[in-house]
């Protein structure tokens, strides 16, 4: 019995050193080159990048764009929160200032922090428009 027990010791004592031992090892290899990666990317996050563009607050927003529309008396413009930190934006303009609104879909993502999504919905009546975007914030 007793040499059934150091047999069994003995063969417990060479997994561990064959394999477990090295598992070990490499698991806090990859963990360590894990941390330092991600300290890196921190870094690189925390940067500051030297820019005039205005973080995105709703307000603001919406002010900037009825400022591009000072003319206009009936400009309308509504910003709704919607899931993964996403906003829609509603833009009801007169037909004629079409071209400035497009200019001035250009301009904004140079004057806020934003990204803006690549679909636009228009629908026409008349002789208002409503577009529809979705912008992202940084």
């Amino acid at each position: 019995m007793k040499l059934i027990v150091k047999i069994l010791y003995l063969l417990t004592a060479v997994v561990i050193a064959l394999w477990v031992v090295p598992n070990y090892l490499e698991y806090t290899k990859n963990r360590d080159i894990y941390h330092i990666k991600m300290k890196s990317l921190e870094d690189l996050d925390r940067r500051e990048i030297p820019s005039d563009a205005k973080s995105f607050h709703t307000e603001l927003f919406k002010e900037e764009m009825r400022g591009y529309f000072s003319e206009v008396k009936n400009i309308n413009v509504n910003v709704v929160s919607i899931p993964n930190s996403k906003y829609e934006v509603r833009v009801l303009f007169p037909k004629k200032y079409l071209d400035n609104f497009l200019r001035i879909l250009r301009d904004t993502p140079l004057n806020f922090n934003i990204y803006l999504n690549d679909e636009i919905v228009y629908k026409q009546s008349n002789r208002i428009v409503e577009a529809k975007f979705i912008v992202t914030p940084y």
